[in-house]
């Protein structure tokens, strides 16, 4: 019995069955063994629907196989040869008759028309292909329903509500398939276009420049469309997009182009229509017919027509298998566990091949690139790590790049939350200075359902990631003075970020709780005696005051902020009277972890977590358990908690265990209880601490909500918030890039806002506590000079961990930073702890202990000395990113199938972005910046007036103009000048809360003008941009005293200079560090 192949309209899963006989009806019926759908299959060809879909099948019959079901039924055609059954209604639908079909090129086996003695599949006609045998419809490239299903989705009015879209969704999945069958079968009854077959093509046919065979494409590249594209494009000054314009129109798979007028004209109307709903698309339709009816001219360009009908749109621009929009060489999307993904190797090859500039740790020619993370430490030591176990090439010849990942959940809309949220993986390709936000270097991998596991998808990547490691050779395209060519490369993987709880769910650690309260440690925290005593704070104080290095050894005192120390403040975590295991077997094959040995441990200590680590940990206990040696769950469990590992995993080995005992101890496989993730060879150090959501979601965000809550209960909170809007309504209105403002009460701020207001903190608290006289018999009089202490340190400390200031390269120089770092966060650690003493109740649980971002500070030094300063890693960029999957996901259920279909869609929109640019299309103007690094005023007399009455001023600081701050104001349309403003460097005071200010002086006006470009980011004219903050007595007039804040975190110091922050000797003062009583 011969067999066929079938795919499912509702599953889109392909299955072999018997042929089917012919029957009077022309149809059969078939089951998909997939989903168990019953399908109507047509005898004569492979269109199939399902069951419901009786009429439809009867309509294609009757339109594409009257002359098959007339001779085997011996039915004479003519006006009777109507096979519709008796009171059928006219419910069958309307066919594209353009849609349909594939190709698979090669340019040596290119065919015009069918020759041959024989019948030829459709798909042969239009390739030179015998495709006979392959699991496809009708012939034709199954790739193409997998590549494009769910086109019909983005076409559909997206403005109609998400019910009615999930109701059309069946519709549009089935209607797609069905174009695709029956049209294969009309282009086999009537053959290819006249216009296909006997017009010549309008522009140049390819010539090899430079001798690169296709073949180097088609090895490089992978599908149907990514070789020919990229070969065309290659070969001819935007080839690729010309060569899609030619197909379109003539829907073959020639190599010839059409001409570069047309291909503008044709992916502009594109690019208006795909992005509209249904509606409005038909309306810019009827504007394009009537401009040509006005015209009175053949719609045409270089011969390429120009649609101006629904038709027409449909065939060439959106819907037909030859339409630009289905052509477009994005990759393939499969899926892992619900989860709709694509290949990293696939992207970072096609990315390559578009001839994206990107930014090599070492060229190809071997030369070393220093710029932004390229000269980190943790590039140095990737690259050597590369070079070391390059298996593909040389590694003199071979372009080392960088990847970082990203993941993280969110909602897709603010309605309807429930089981709203996704997760979605995204990667940034080793992207040139300045260029993180990107969208030519930043791409969406996978996403899928929160709710689902995530551990295959991460990873399948990560497996990726060591593919990639291995070197490959792939084709670079053409870039701005370098030529386009075949190039070795070698991409390793740089850092993994997420926020707390995401990087804890992928490592399977526990996420606060007694033993996970710091990330990356195993242990408890103890908040008496972890903390520096008195007589160490003071001494640390006065380290650090005085410019010398903090000792750091063992405190018999207290712990010092050290967990790891031998100090007898650590010895308190007693495994007497608990479930830890008191026992082991002697034929244990697996080594217990350093300090987490079963016997012998009184005490359990502080342990960093590492995959080995926990890997043999989970093993030793299982096997201790397995064989009854621990008996019960809770004595496991404790164990396993004791390393740090989440329930999860936990609960994975007790049902290993238990199963194992059922079975008398026959081995279960590791990948049941042991996160692959864990085994992949890469280093748990590479998940690294965020600054956005340590710092600023964190830390910051927790001292704003400490100061409210104090002022709430004193009644000063309503107060204090129109105080403070009133300061920053000048710095708010200045759209600064690098210090973004919203007015309190805090609602729905970003990490930019919480960091603006870190910066300017000082400045309102100190400004508040100078105008506002608070009760010293209060609590908060009491201990205000702690609370000025907390808030100062926290403002130096993190001044210093977001300095871009580069490690120094000398060994010594570079451990003084680090240990001067782990010293100003052990400052604030202590003035939290100080503080809660003084004002809180000893039975309320300190607020640093509620949260794991202000204890896990103590990872942060050893941190930025292997992978460097922490604004390398700012994962701001990743989440800006998340609005653009997220408007395409905005309609979206999560069954695979639609997550998939959005998915090539948001890959074929990523692809125009770039396909814009090269063709000059692109209207975003730099030059509409919301935000800019200074505020450029209207007149110098704005200036001068802004001063005396005391407001805030924008301006920029050049080095070797000491004492000096320029005001830029505005000079005709494209110049500007400066005010000069100069400050007295031997009289700088304190406002009370560590932030300086010193008196300024207009030094008179200069007739100089000059560009404003000048004043972008890395001009020669200037060094960092500023802000002048005010200084004010109570009761008194203002003297023109300001305090300087830097976009570098550079302050005014006591000194005079502008640079680092700096503890205030006045706060921090011997006589200032009794507790009240």
């Amino acid at each position: 019995m011969e067999m066929v192949w079938t795919r499912c309209v509702a599953c889109y899963a392909d299955f072999r069955h018997e042929a089917p006989d012919e029957t009077p009806q022309g149809y059969c019926t078939v089951a998909c063994p997939t989903c168990g759908a019953a399908l109507l299959r047509c005898c004569f060809c492979r269109a199939n629907w399902p069951k419901r879909r009786r009429l439809r099948m009867l309509d294609h019959i009757e339109t594409y196989h009257r002359t098959e079901i007339a001779a085997a039924n011996d039915v004479e055609l003519g006006v009777g040869g109507d096979l519709h059954e008796a009171n059928d209604s006219d419910n069958s639908a309307t066919v594209d008759d353009d849609a349909g079909g594939s190709f698979d090129f090669d340019p040596d086996q290119e065919t015009g028309s069918a020759q041959g003695d024989g019948p030829r599949d459709p798909a042969q006609e239009l390739t030179g292909y015998d495709l006979s045998g392959m699991p496809s419809l009708c012939g034709f490239n199954p790739n193409i329903v997998k590549q494009r299903p769910g086109l019909e989705i983005l076409l559909q009015d997206n403005a109609a509500s998400l019910e009615e879209q999930m109701d059309a969704e069946d519709e549009a999945y089935e209607e797609l398939a069905r174009t695709l069958d029956t049209d294969a079968d009309l282009d086999r009854h009537s053959g290819l276009s006249e216009a296909a077959q006997g017009s010549e093509a309008v522009a140049c046919t390819v010539t090899e420049n430079d001798g690169m065979p296709f073949s180097h494409f088609k090895r490089c590249l992978k599908g149907d469309f990514a070789p020919i594209y990229f070969w065309q494009e290659h070969n001819n000054p935007n080839g690729g997009i010309r060569g899609m314009v030619h197909r379109s129109q003539h829907r073959t798979s020639s190599t010839s182009l059409a001409s570069e007028r047309a291909a503008r004209y044709l992916f502009s109307t594109l690019d208006n229509l795909v992005r509209l709903p249904r509606a409005d698309q038909d309306r810019f339709i009827q504007h394009m017919r009537l401009r040509d009816e006005i015209s009175q001219e053949p719609p045409q360009i270089d011969g390429i027509d120009m649609p101006h009908t629904r038709e027409q749109v449909d065939r060439m621009c959106l819907r037909s298998v030859f339409s630009m929009f289905m052509n477009f060489p994005t990759e393939d999307v499969f899926e892992i566990e619900g989860h709709a993904c694509i290949s990293l190797v696939d992207k970072v090859k096609t990315v390559l091949a578009q001839g994206t500039e990107l930014s090599f740790m070492q060229d190809d020619d071997g030369s070393i690139n220093l710029d932004g993370f390229n000269g980190s430490p943790r590039a140095a030591a990737l690259l050597a790590q590369l070079r070391q176990g390059l298996e593909v090439g040389e590694a003199d010849s071979t372009s080392f790049g960088h990847l970082t990942l990203w993941s993280d959940s969110f909602l897709r809309n603010f309605s309807r939350q429930r089981e709203n949220s996704f997760w979605i993986f995204v990667v940034r390709i080793s992207p040139p200075e300045g260029m993180s936000t990107s969208s030519n270097h930043t791409f969406c991998l996978a996403w899928g359902s929160s709710k689902h596991c995530h551990d295959k998808v991460i990873a399948h990547y990560l497996e990726e990631v060591k593919s990639l490691m291995k070197g490959n050779e792939m084709y670079y395209g053409a870039r701005e003075e370098s030529p386009a060519r075949m190039v070795n490369t070698c991409f390793g993987l740089a850092a993994y970020l997420a926020d707390t709880p995401e990087r804890n769910s992928i490592l399977h650690r526990m996420n606060l709780g007694n033993y996970g309260l710091r990330s990356g440690v195993a242990g408890r925290v103890d908040h008496k005696r972890l903390p520096s005593c008195e007589t160490c704070f003071k001494r640390n104080v006065e380290a650090l005051l005085e410019g010398r290095t903090v000792p750091n050894q063992t405190r018999s005192c207290c712990g010092d902020w050290d967990q790891f120390s031998n100090s007898l403040a650590n010895m308190h975590d007693k495994t007497e009277g608990t479930n830890y295991p008191n026992k082991v077997s002697t034929d244990n094959p697996h080594s217990f972890p350093r300090g987490r040995a079963p016997v012998n441990e009184t005490h359990l200590v502080s342990i960093k977590q590492d995959f080995r680590q926990m890997e043999n940990g989970v093993k030793a206990a299982l096997y201790e358990y397995s064989n009854k040696s621990w008996s019960t769950q809770a004595i496991l469990k404790y164990y396993l908690s004791s390393l740090g590992i989440d329930t999860k995993v936990q609960t994975w080995v007790a049902n290993a265990g238990m199963a194992m005992r059922r079975s008398g101890g026959v081995q279960v496989s590791e990948h049941l209880y042991i996160p692959k993730i864990w085994q992949l060879g890469f280093s748990i150090e590479l998940w690294l601490e965020t600054a956005m959501h340590q710092l600023g979601h964190g830390v910051i965000a927790s001292l704003i909500e400490l100061v409210e809550s104090i002022f709430t209960e004193h009644k000063l909170w309503s107060e204090f918030c129109r105080f403070a809007t009133k300061l920053f309504g000048d710095v708010m209105a200045f759209r600064l890039e690098w210090c973004h403002l919203k007015s309190l009460p805090k609602s729905c701020w970003l990490a930019e806002d919480e960091f603006g207001y870190g910066r300017l903190m000082l400045f309102v608290y100190g400004q508040y506590f100078i105008q506002k006289n608070i009760n010293v018999d209060t609590i908060l009089g009491a201990t205000l000079f702690q609370l000025r202490q907390l808030l100062s340190s926290c403002n130096v400390m993190v001044s210093l961990l977001m300095s871009k200031e580069p490690l120094p390269e000398d060994v010594g120089e570079k451990l003084a930073r680090i240990n001067k770092l782990d010293a100003h966060i052990k400052v604030f650690l202590s003035c939290c702890h100080r503080f809660c003493q003084s004002y809180f109740d000893p039975s309320i649980t300190e607020f640093w202990m509620g949260k794991s971002n202000f204890i896990s500070l103590l990872n942060l030094p050893e941190q930025i000395a292997k992978f460097g300063p922490l604004g390398l890693y700012w994962d701001g960029s990743f989440e800006r990113f998340i609005q653009g999957p997220k408007s395409i996901l905005k309609s979206a259920r999560k069954s695979p199938a639609s997550l998939m279909a959005k998915m090539r869609i948001m890959q074929a929109f990523s692809f125009m972005d770039k396909v814009r640019t090269d063709l000059g299309l692109d209207t975003r103007a730099d030059s509409n910046k919301r935000y800019l690094g200074v505020y450029v005023f209207p007149s110098r007399q704005d200036v001068i007036d802004r001063m005396s009455r005391g407001r805030c001023l924008s301006g920029f600081i050049l080095d070797h103009f000491l004492g000096t701050v320029f005001i830029p104001y505005s000079v005709g349309r494209s110049d500007f000048g400066v005010v000069r403003l100069n400050f007295d460097r031997t009289n700088v005071r304190s406002n009370g809360c560590g932030l300086n200010y010193a008196k300024f002086w207009d030094s008179g006006p200069k007739e100089a003008k000059y560009s404003k470009s000048e004043l972008d980011r890395g001009s020669n004219i200037l060094n960092r941009y500023c802000l002048l903050l005010p200084h004010s007595e109570r009761g008194g007039n203002f003297d023109s005293t300001y305090s300087i804040i830097c976009d570098d975190y550079f302050t005014l110091r006591r000194d005079g200079s502008v640079g680092e922050n700096e503890l205030c000797k006045e706060l921090f003062h011997a006589s200032r560090m009794q507790l009240p009583a």
